[in-house]
């Protein structure tokens, strides 16, 4: 396997965050950057996919009351809401520099990282798939680790059935 350069770029706003995985993207894409790993966290915020509607997936109103940011992913996928107590990732790799099906290249990456935060103490991790831009796997939202996992994840801004 290929070696991956780790960043962490630590708690930073979420439009920040959401910039630079573009920009890394991007930069990848262009053969300016090698393959990575990214560690990042954000404030309360709820991120949702690049074609969703925001007044549909998240309660507006309740986000502006409580200061929860509502950024949109270059990506699509569902409505996430994050919080500094948990750590998120992007995987930036070229997929045909590592051989073999998406998935496969997801369980080795993804176990990897997982195999790391073990060994921190993080015990639970969910896995689901990737999300593939040009060939590069970007990483997922729902590959986010919750470094306080013995909490249920908050849903904060996000609209219940009742609420349509």
């Amino acid at each position: 396997m290929r070696a991956l350069r780790i960043i962490d770029t630590g708690l930073k706003p979420a439009r920040w965050n959401v910039a630079m995985t573009a920009a890394l993207v991007e930069l990848h894409s262009k053969g300016g950057a090698g393959d990575l790993v990214r560690f990042h966290r954000y404030p309360p915020c709820v991120l949702i996919g690049a074609t969703q509607k925001a007044e549909r997936v998240a309660d507006l109103e309740h986000c502006r009351r409580s200061g929860i940011d509502l950024v949109r992913r270059i990506t699509g996928g569902g409505a996430v809401y994050m919080s500094p107590a948990m750590l998120a990732w992007d995987v930036i790799v070229d997929c045909r520099a590592f051989g073999g099906p998406l998935d496969a290249l997801t369980r080795r990456i993804c176990g990897g990282i997982a195999a790391g935060l073990s060994r921190l103490g993080v015990s639970r991790h969910r896995r689901r798939a990737p999300i593939l831009l040009h060939g590069i796997v970007a990483g997922s939202p729902a590959l986010h680790q919750s470094l306080a996992s013995d909490r249920p994840m908050r849903r904060a801004g996000r609209r219940s059935a009742a609420q349509g």
